[in-house]
């Protein structure tokens, strides 16, 4: 487990599907259960839930997106 306010990037070395969403919804900060509703009903072709319309929270990107250069 990472120390409280860790800061730590998980690399997927295959082409194969993880099960990474599950260890990210626990680890997330309140929210981003919105953003994910969000995810949600666009896959599903419906509208949100009001309450996932409501402002998500900041995002601070800790470097380069993996594979960039």
């Amino acid at each position: 487990m990472a120390e409280s306010k860790s800061r730590i990037t998980v690399l997927l070395r295959s082409e194969e599907t993880a099960g990474v969403l599950a260890l990210v919804e626990t680890c997330t900060p309140a929210g981003f259960e919105r953003y994910f509703a969000r995810l949600a009903a666009e896959r599903q072709g419906v509208d949100p839930p009001d309450w996932a319309l409501q402002p998500l929270p900041p995002v601070e990107s800790l470097g380069p997106q993996i594979g960039a250069s």
